[in-house]
């Protein structure tokens, strides 16, 4: 049959009962009759009896009567309503079957397994929904923290007693302290789980020596409860003290209960347990009295009041009397299901026994001593106890003859039996004659296993069993060596020397037996995996009903409302992640809007919008970044100013021989090289070093280059090369005609050698190169390398991986000359221009400059010009400021400057200017006029003589004049220098390193100088590629933020010009001119709209 719904279809009906209508034909005026269906039509229908009964079913017409044959939804609960004539009755479309219902669309699915209504859900290939969860996978192996041994004086390797006192976050330890052999008490501070537990300075409990070695913790109530006992003239006493602990870890000691069981001094008393009941906040402390005295086991009910015990000697039981128990064979644990508290022990290699305790206040119920069907323990063997939270059940395993263990699997009975059920008992180890002397079972509820750690038999070490538990069996996961440092291998069970707390794994503080015997202190955990059945294109909607597996389940997808939330803030953004959990936390995977307090309007990022988390505040209509930790921000720039003071390093050494040549490059960010040429080996050599904000300078390992091989090295130069970060070194010889390139990749100060490229920059002459001279070019991403005195030439450079490649040679001058002398090159990316300062052979020397456009690495030159006739020039240099562009050098005793305009490559020499008097004075032979982060041109030279120095000669920018000059002086260097150079070690930082031979010893030498200097370093969060959007809302920092992004058109602007392109300027503003970077924001289409676009 086929399923028909149709408008405006109605008739009556006089049919009475339940059984299939009789339709009068009749249908009212502006109605269909029901024939319009068509015979053996299944619809779905609406009734309404005399009495206002109404049925809403699936039915069936045909020959004008109407088959009732599914019901929907009824007053009769459900079922057919018996009815009372006369009936209305018409098609409808019932709720339930709408796929537009609850506000919104609400699909039927099958779940794969049980949905909750108002969680997410994923669609599954086969057409199937699953509710969006987590699955975390633990590693095998344990991990093992850092191993730390606490030994020597105070520190007894016998028993010790760990617990952690959660309102506090500190762990507590018992011990006693072997320097006065009194009981203490210390907090342990959690570092990780790789670090495991610092221990601070232990606190004295009682100044009495303690019997015996042990000191029992526990914790509950907000106080850590110590157990334990002393040595008071011939008796000794069993006491209990309550521990406050600070939120910094500081001990409070409450007051000392001493309890009633005494021994003398022909026999000992000794605590072997204390647990917290949580049900009733009471403490019960197990002591036990054995030897002359005969054997006594008891149990002490203690309340906090206050923060003192209330106690009543009256309250204790009596475990056991006159039975011989091996004293380190008495467990004890609390069960948390049925708020028992067991105490198990061994008969002294009889049997093992087990006794359930259930407290009521500070009165207990003992139940019967329970003595299973188990292998009988070995005498003076030890037990172990550890709580599994995943069965509820208790792990008991305790040593058989020759120290072999075993378990049994425990089950506690509550209510008035107090009784005990055990599993029969089974081998933990696979090699059944495998013997474990002392043990310690701690139960791991983050990954729910048993971790059993003991020493190894053949040498102590430390050996851990994991294993899992179904409630009646163990089985073994891994076996396996965790430590070569050795644990106490007799004496007993390390029950208390271990504690295990959520997410930190399981901490222990194990006797050390090596041959300085103290405590061991580690931490075990299992690492895991967490992943998630939520992909980016998987995610379907959010439930509106609730399934088991199997069943049927209705999904709103977006566009609709769910309405089964709480707690939502309205107008907040939502986001689920991978556990499911839908917060207002920021995912990739957008739910939707809070429209009230429990309905979430759902919805989709389309491709023209996104929400993102904001990091500061973001106002509307404003353009917004990406950043790299996937949070937005508003376009901005931020200044930081700092002011330096006059000083200079301390010289270092790179090379005993110093020679000549010098170049020296950084990388933006206080990492910088210096290339040079010393006597011996008479190669290319390289340094690498850092320049930390406090003036220190970590220098890396001088290395020599492979290449150039042959002797002779005429000249040196080097780049950074920041689009591959790395370094390009280039040496040039005086025996052929050869120049070399070499790639030297970093890692802290640590340089390193890679492949290398020759080239030559002569042609038709052989002699060597004269000066080399190399810059960086950013926006063709190639490095230039210009060559004189033979050739006169540029040649380019790239890097690719770990290969550089030479291009063609380009002479300056149209063909082979050799007319450059002193070169040295400057090359402006911001522009796309390189500028040459060299001293003019052919015409008489004078200070000359070149300039040369690229295009993709093919270049331009233009003409050259003269910068001063008055005389031979001596070396200079080219510096460029954002907006000028100088050349400087020294002509006699003056040193000069001229501003520089261009036209591409046409050079306008502004008129020659002078900078300063500076004398009879040196200057180097590589870079030595630059622009420095403080805003200032400095020029760099030094006096020899006495008082010997280094000097700035300074100059602030005004229009085409470098205004308010002067020297600055500092008068503290040790040495002459020659042929050195200087660079500037970052970008926001005005300290210069220099670098040259030191003639008092013909070293290499490097020194680090600053000038005075206020330097404003303004950083911009908009690069080239960041740009998202324009931001729709305006949010604090840390919110949730929709951002209109390509394609979408933003509402909140104005003043714009139609039809004009807009670009974002790093300032957050927009202009019609293109900033830098070049970032287009988009189209206007109004004075208040900008349609985003990318071009």
């Amino acid at each position: 049959m086929v399923l028909v719904v149709k408008d405006r279809i109605k008739d009556t009906s006089t049919t009475t009962g339940t059984g299939t209508i009789t339709l009068a034909n009749s249908p009212p005026n502006g109605f269909q009759a029901f024939s319009t269906l068509g015979n053996n039509s299944t619809t779905y229908y609406a009734i309404q009896d005399a009495n206002d009964a109404f049925e809403i079913g699936l039915g069936t017409y045909n020959a004008n009567t109407l088959t009732r044959t599914t019901v929907l939804a009824s007053s009769n609960s459900g079922n057919l309503v018996s009815l009372t004539s006369p009936s209305s009755v018409w098609v409808d479309y019932p709720a339930s079957k709408a796929y537009l219902s609850d506000e919104g669309i609400d699909k039927s699915f099958t779940a794969t397994a049980s949905i909750t209504a108002g969680k997410p859900v994923i669609l599954n290939s086969a057409g199937t929904v699953t509710q969006v969860v987590e699955t975390t996978t633990f590693n095998t192996s344990p991990t093992i923290s850092t191993v730390t041994k606490q030994n020597g004086t105070g520190y007894s390797y016998y028993s010790n007693s760990i617990a952690y006192e959660a309102t506090s976050g500190y762990y507590v330890r018992g011990r006693k302290d072997t320097t006065n052999d009194y009981p203490c008490v210390e907090s342990g501070t959690w570092g990780s789980l790789t670090a495991g537990i610092t221990w601070n300075t232990p606190t004295i409990l009682y100044s009495n020596l303690v019997a015996g070695q042990e000191v029992k913790v526990a914790t509950g109530g907000g106080y850590a409860h110590l157990a334990y006992c002393t040595r008071e003239n011939s008796n000794q006493n069993a006491k209990v003290t309550p521990i406050a602990i600070s939120g910094s870890g500081g001990l409070s000691l409450g007051t000392t209960t001493t309890v009633s069981i005494t021994a003398t001094s022909s026999s000992d008393v000794r605590p072997y347990g204390i647990e917290y009941d949580t049900s009733q906040d009471t403490i019960l402390a197990f002591f036990y009295l054995g030897w002359a005295s005969g054997y006594l086991n008891k149990v002490f009910p203690l309340q906090m009041s206050g923060s003192n015990y209330s106690y009543s000697s009256s309250d204790a039981v009596t475990l056991t009397s006159g039975i011989d128990v091996y004293m380190k064979s008495l467990n004890t644990v609390f069960d948390p299901d049925t708020n028992r508290t067991i105490a198990f022990y061994n008969v002294d290699g009889v049997s093992v026994n087990g006794i359930v305790l259930s407290c009521s206040g500070t009165s207990i119920t003992k139940g019967a001593t329970q003595s299973p069907s188990l292998t009988a323990p070995v005498s003076n063997g030890w037990t172990s106890v550890a709580y599994d939270t995943q069965n509820n059940k208790i792990i008991f395993m305790y040593a058989i003859s020759s120290y072999k263990p075993k378990y049994s699997i425990v089950t506690v009975t509550g209510g008035g039996t107090n009784t005990l059920s055990f599993t029969s008992d089974a081998y933990a180890f696979a090699n059944t004659s495998q013997q474990a002397e002392a043990c310690a079972i701690t139960w791991n509820g983050d990954a729910n296993r048993l971790f059993m750690v003991y020493p190894k038999y053949a040498d102590s070490h430390v050996q851990c069993n994991t294993f899992t538990s179904n409630g009646s069996t163990l089985t073994t996961i891994t076996q396996e060596e965790i430590s070569t440092e050795e644990m106490k291998n007799s004496g007993g069970t390390e029950e208390d020397a271990t504690v295990f707390v959520t997410g930190k794994g399981v901490s222990y503080s194990l006797g050390d037996s090596d041959t300085s015997p103290g405590i061991l202190n580690f931490t075990l955990s299992v690492g895991s995996i967490t992943s998630t059945n939520l992909t980016s294109s998987s995610y379907l909607g959010v439930a509106s009903t609730s399934a088991s597996a199997s069943a049927s389940v209705n999904i709103n997808i977006p566009r609709s409302i769910n309405n089964n939330q709480t707690s939502l803030t309205v107008g907040e953004y939502y986001y689920t992640s991978g556990n499911g959990v839908i917060s207002t936390t920021f995912s990739p995977n957008f739910i939707g809007r809070a429209i009230s307090s429990t309905q979430l309007l759902l919805e989709e990022e389309a491709g023209n919008s996104i929400v993102g988390f904001s990091n500061g505040a973001i106002t509307k209509g404003k353009p917004v970044v990406m950043q790299a930790d996937g949070d937005v921000a508003q376009v901005a720039s931020t200044s930081t100013t700092t002011s330096f003071s006059q000083t200079i390093g301390a010289e270092t050494t790179l090379n005993t021989s110093g020679r000549d040549y010098y170049s020296t490059a950084h990388n933006n960010n206080g990492t910088f090289i210096i290339v040079y040429r010393p006597d011996s080996p008479d190669k290319v050599n390289a340094r690498l070093g850092t320049y930390a904000s406090n003036g220190t300078i970590t220098w890396g390992t001088n290395i020599v280059l492979t290449k150039p091989s042959v002797a002779t090295i005429q000249s040196v130069s080097c780049y950074y090369d920041p689009d591959n970060d790395c370094f390009v070194a280039l040496g040039g010889t005086g025996t052929n005609q050869y120049v070399y390139a070499t790639i030297l990749t970093y890692s802290g100060v640590t340089l390193t050698e890679g492949n290398y490229v020759e080239f030559d920059p002569n042609g038709s002459n052989t002699n060597g190169t004269s000066h080399i001279s190399a810059q960086y070019d950013t926006v063709n991403n190639i490095g230039y390398a210009a060559c004189s005195r033979n050739g006169d030439s540029v040649t380019t450079l790239t890097v690719s991986g770990t290969t550089i490649t030479a291009g063609s040679r380009q002479y300056v001058f149209g063909s082979y000359t050799s007319t450059m002398q002193y070169l040295s090159l400057n090359y402006d990316s911001a522009n796309n221009r390189g500028t040459m300062y060299y001293r003019d052979v052919s015409n008489s020397y004078y200070a000359s400059a070149v300039a040369f456009t690229s295009s993709g690495g093919t270049l331009t030159f233009g003409t050259k010009v003269v910068l001063d006739s008055s005389g031979s020039g001596n070396r200079g240099d080219c510096a460029n400021s954002p907006t000028q562009t100088y050349i400087a050098y020294k002509n006699g005793d003056y040193i000069y400057y001229n501003n520089l305009t261009f036209s591409g490559a046409s050079i306008t020499a502004g008129s020659k200017q002078t900078l300063t008097n500076v004398g009879s004075l040196d200057i180097g032979t590589g870079t030595l006029f630059l622009y420095n982060p403080d805003g200032k041109f400095y020029f760099v030279f030094t006096r020899s003589g006495s008082p010997k120095w280094l000097a700035l000669a300074q100059g602030t920018v005004s229009g085409t004049t470098l205004n308010n000059t002067n020297i600055e002086i500092y008068n503290n260097l040790s040495s002459d220098y020659e042929d050195w150079i200087v660079g500037n070690t970052s970008i926001s930082n005005p300290t210069m390193i220099l670098a040259g031979k030191d003639l008092s010893n013909n070293y290499a030498e490097a020194l680090t100088f600053v000038p005075t200097a206020t330097v404003t370093v303004t950083t911009f969060n908009l690069t080239a590629t960041n740009y998202i959007g324009i931001a729709s809302d305006t949010v604090a920092d840390n919110k949730n933020v929709l951002i209109d992004t390509q394609g979408a058109a933003n509402p909140d602007q104005s003043s714009l010009t139609p039809a004009q392109l807009y670009y974002v300027q790093t300032n957050g503003t927009l202009s019609t001119t293109a900033g830098s970077p070049s970032v287009v924001a988009g189209i206007a289409t109004s004075a208040t709209t900008l349609l985003i676009t990318r071009s």
